[in-house]
């Protein structure tokens, strides 16, 4: 069984291989705020993180609980190496 970090780690690697590097030209936490939106599904329900989604409607994906959770965080460490290359 991987653990919390591994499972975070292999979504963020998911992430960059199907969308590609992280971009500097994104607002200041835009990824937080997507991280925010799975986390309110997770909590509240997909409709609920599905509502403040600020990204295209076609890059959600809702999957449940854990999912979201894997995504909130790799998308929260996305947020912090943006913050070392910019």
């Amino acid at each position: 069984m991987k653990t919390g970090i591994e499972q975070i780690a292999e979504e963020q690697l998911k992430q960059i291989n199907k969308y590609g590097s992280i971009s500097t030209n994104l607002k200041d936490k835009k990824l937080l705020f997507g991280a925010l939106s799975y986390l309110n599904a997770a909590i509240y329900g997909e409709s609920v993180g599905n509502e403040d989604w600020p990204f295209e409607q076609i890059y959600w994906h809702y999957e449940g609980y854990a999912e979201s959770l894997k995504k909130a965080g790799a998308l929260i460490a996305a947020e912090l190496d943006r913050l070392q290359i910019s």
